[in-house]
């Protein structure tokens, strides 16, 4: 690793596992490290890619302490761990890191046309007038940036 840099051999930050399968996560987690799973739900109902993303969390060596179902979702049962998951239009994101609080979502573009009324409610009305001035055909675009 370029500990000068931060970076790993990679180029990821140095603490960052980035992954596509859920049993290669490492089993110990340090503090700040972050575990993000990319994974495919292809073909699957929302039901179906909830139940298949919570058995991707049975795996993942890190959550070997286990993990229960809150009003929020999925909790890591170790106190040190958060955990956020994503899923939707195919794709689903499992995030975990040691030590602060971790959140992912995924966004599907084109955005709806209802975008507004999110925004209201998710960004403020002062962002969403600033989103609404722009030219028609940047604001969907506009949105999705603002939302990340």
């Amino acid at each position: 690793m370029d500990t000068a840099a931060g970076m790993s051999a990679t180029g990821q930050p140095a603490g960052l596992h980035w992954l596509s399968n859920a049993l290669a996560a490492p089993a110990q987690l340090r503090v700040g490290d972050t575990v993000l799973v990319w994974l495919s739900c292809a073909g699957l109902s929302r039901a179906l890619a909830s139940q298949w993303l919570r058995h991707q969390l049975d795996h993942l060596p890190c959550l070997a302490d286990g993990w229960q179902e809150s009003a929020h979702g999925p909790r890591p049962r170790r106190p040190d761990l958060r955990l956020s998951v994503s899923y939707g239009h195919q794709r689903a994101l499992i995030a975990v890191h040691a030590g602060q609080y971790v959140g992912v979502d995924l966004l599907a573009l084109p955005v709806a046309d209802d975008w507004p009324g999110v925004s209201r409610v998710f960004l403020g009305h002062a962002e969403t007038a600033r989103l609404l001035a722009l030219p028609t055909e940047q604001q969907a675009d506009g949105f999705a940036t603002a939302w990340v």
